[in-house]
């Protein structure tokens, strides 16, 4: 019998999962970054980290963010 697969790798693309402990010596947070390259999910959780830190510290976004 003829059977006809249709291979999507992409749908099974693992993903990585990071996440990041910080603190300011006043506060603890958490954040994560999700992506199925390791470099691109630490990136965004470290990003996230330091966003975090910056607004609840007061600290306004310049050019139009947040």
């Amino acid at each position: 019998s003829d059977a006809n697969f249709a291979c999507d790798f992409d749908a099974t693309a693992a993903k990585v999962r990071v996440a990041i402990e910080s603190t300011d010596g006043r506060e603890n947070w958490s954040t994560v970054g999700v992506s199925e390259n390791i470099i691109d999910a630490s990136w965004q959780a470290l990003a996230d980290s330091v966003e975090y830190c910056l607004k609840s510290n007061g600290v306004k976004p310049r050019g139009g963010r947040g």
